[in-house]
Order: structure tokens, then C-alpha cells, then sequence
């Protein structure tokens, strides 16, 4: 959820995470590793990579777990979004 604070400001940002990613396919140890604005996402940021599932790496036909993965989740609110190129 956007934070209520940020919407009626019209903020926007990025929070980047690092996580594992666990032989069943679940995410743990998430942190932020770099946000801007500072703090301002990072809560929802980290609650929403905690809720990821995701198919697992194999190795010689068995789950494995992938440590020290990054994403950048982006927050922008709807009226902001860029609209899709014609084709």
C-alpha cells in the first residue's frame, strides 16, 4: 500500500532490497539496501518482497536456495505513470 503520507505529497521513489531466495521458493532475509527518499517506502517495500514466491533454482535436479538477490521496486502513484507507446 502506498503510504498515505507520500500520496497526498505525490511522492514518489525507489527502494532497492537484497533477499534470499529459499529452496521452497519463499524469500527471507530481506533488507533495504539503498532508498530514495530515505525511509520513506522502505516498510512497504519490505513487506511486499516478503510476500513473493518464487520457482526455486535447481541444482542437479534439486531445489536450491539463491542468497543476496537485489530488486528495485518502484513507487509511483497512477496519475504519474507514463502511458503505454502505441503500436
Amino acid at each position: 500500500m502506498y503510504p498515505e503520507d507520500a500520496k497526498k505529497s505525490k511522492v514518489t521513489g525507489t527502494v532497492t532490497v537484497r533477499y534470499d531466495i529459499q529452496a521452497d521458493g519463499t524469500v527471507t532475509n530481506v533488507s533495504v539496501v539503498q532508498s530514495e527518499p530515505p525511509e520513506v517506502f522502505d516498510e512497504e517495500a519490505l513487506r511486499y518482497v516478503r510476500s513473493w514466491v518464487f520457482r526455486p533454482a535447481k541444482k542437479d535436479g534439486i531445489f536450491v536456495s539463491t542468497e543476496n538477490v537485489e530488486s528495485e521496486i518502484t513507487f509511483k502513484l497512477a496519475d504519474q505513470m507514463e502511458d503505454p507507446p502505441d503500436y
